[in-house]
């Protein structure tokens, strides 16, 4: 609403400037010379021809007032123009940092859930090495180690982790590393999580296993490193 009404100021303004001009223009050549032109005066400079101020001299002066009348409401739509676009500006910016900092804590958060089942993973890992000891014998992957390695799995493909990695740079290959380690071990998590009683995996894929998991974790904890500094940086706790 208010920009229409600028906008009707300033044609308003151009059209009372044109106006004038054609007001002028009409009598200069309908009536021929008007009467308020003065007498020739002689210059002051002797090697200068008589002045003489007529209709050329009354246009121009006019036509510079008649340009003022114009510009006055041109730059007042301008100015409003520039103060609505830094409005815009300073509204968009806002709103990006808000989006980010919720981004931030929300990750935080994932972060620290995500180590806490990482931890309960890694301890029934530890003991499934201790049961296929040095040699590397098979072992077991109980149903609830598969479901939440599988569940890990799930919150690795989330793409709030792409959306703060484009807000603060952890790494081009980081992110991408531990889903394809993650990937590399559903079959075995799957299979496990549907076995009654679990499914007996060799030496080598419980190797595959603790590296994956091993590698999520890592990245979790740069996550969580960069999420806090972020936050860091804008004063928020």
């Amino acid at each position: 609403m208010t920009e229409q009404i600028s906008l009707n100021r300033f044609r308003r303004g151009f059209i009372f400037g044109l106006g004038v001009a054609a007001v002028i223009f009409f009598i200069w050549h309908t009536k021929g010379q008007p009467s308020w032109c003065a007498p020739s005066a002689p210059s002051w400079l002797p090697w200068a021809q008589p002045e003489e101020h007529c209709v050329r001299e009354w246009i121009s002066a006019l036509g510079g007032w008649a340009a003022v009348a114009v510009a006055i409401p041109t730059i007042g739509f301008l100015a409003k123009q520039l103060r609505d676009a830094d409005r815009f500006h300073r509204q968009t910016v806002a709103m990006t940092l808000e989006r980010n900092l919720t981004l931030a804590k929300r990750m935080t958060r994932r972060c620290g859930n995500e180590r806490r089942r990482i931890d309960r993973i890694k301890l029934n890992l530890s003991k499934m090495n201790a049961v296929a000891g040095a040699a590397g014998s098979s072992t077991i992957l109980s149903p609830e180690t598969a479901k939440m390695v599988l569940k890990l799995i799930e919150n690795f493909e989330e793409t709030d982790l792409d959306d703060f990695e484009a807000i603060t740079f952890v790494g081009a290959t980081y992110l991408r590393s531990a889903r394809k380690a993650l990937a590399g071990i559903q079959k075995i998590a799957d299979s496990a999580s549907k076995a009654n009683g679990g499914r007996t995996i060799s030496g080598r894929e419980l190797k595959r296993v603790d590296s994956a998991v091993m590698r999520a974790s890592s990245h979790l904890k740069r996550l969580d490193d960069h999420a806090k500094e972020y936050l860091k940086k804008w004063d928020v706790a």
